[in-house]
């Protein structure tokens, strides 16, 4: 039931905002699997770039949604994306061992997201937002935000590392710095 469930929600994300993609989905041992039998359809006159590229949106954020659902083990950041579900209170640790904070709501004075806080403050040593910091520089290994960094901070859940936080895209497991600005943590 929960399958027949999961399939009718990646049918129903593939044709929102008026962009109709055939899909079909079959799931065998927990693993989706789908191919695009027609891709595409013509949108009618008249619509934006913009309705399609939020349609899009719409679309992966749904199917993220449902892979964590179903306790996917994939990377959290897929084609721009990130899974803020699969972030929600994990922690944030340098490579020297410095505690950088967590992935919580914007008024958790130990948040990423808090501006006032010691760890989402531009003015905190400890925060990665800090453009002068070893954890926010553009220039320090240690960084989030060097391109080059060969140690950019852990993401630890449940006390394992899912990830990096890195816009070096050469990474593996990396989730693009940026990209958890967007997510809304509870």
């Amino acid at each position: 039931m929960k399958r027949k469930r999961l399939i009718k929600s990646i049918l129903l994300a593939a044709t929102s905002a008026s962009v109709i993609t055939l899909l079909t989905g079959c799931v065998s041992g927990g693993v989706i699997t789908s191919g695009i039998l027609g891709g595409v359809a013509s949108v009618a006159d008249g619509q934006s770039e913009r309705l399609k590229a939020e349609a899009e949106f719409e679309r992966k954020k749904e199917l993220m949604r449902l892979k964590h659902e179903l306790g996917s083990s994939q990377a959290l950041n897929s084609g721009g994306y990130v899974d803020c579900y699969g972030l929600q209170g994990a922690k944030l640790v340098s490579h020297d061992g410095t505690f950088l904070g967590k992935f919580t709501n914007k008024y958790s004075s130990d948040s990423v997201l808090n501006e006032y806080g010691d760890y989402g403050s531009r003015l905190s040593g400890s925060s990665i937002w800090n453009d002068f910091s070893d954890y926010g520089s553009e220039f320090s290994n240690l960084s989030a935000f060097n391109i080059y960094a060969r140690n950019p901070p852990f993401i630890i859940k449940d006390g394992a590392a899912i990830g990096k936080l890195t816009i070096n895209e050469s990474e593996n497991l990396s989730i693009n710095t940026y990209l958890i600005k967007s997510c809304d943590f509870l």
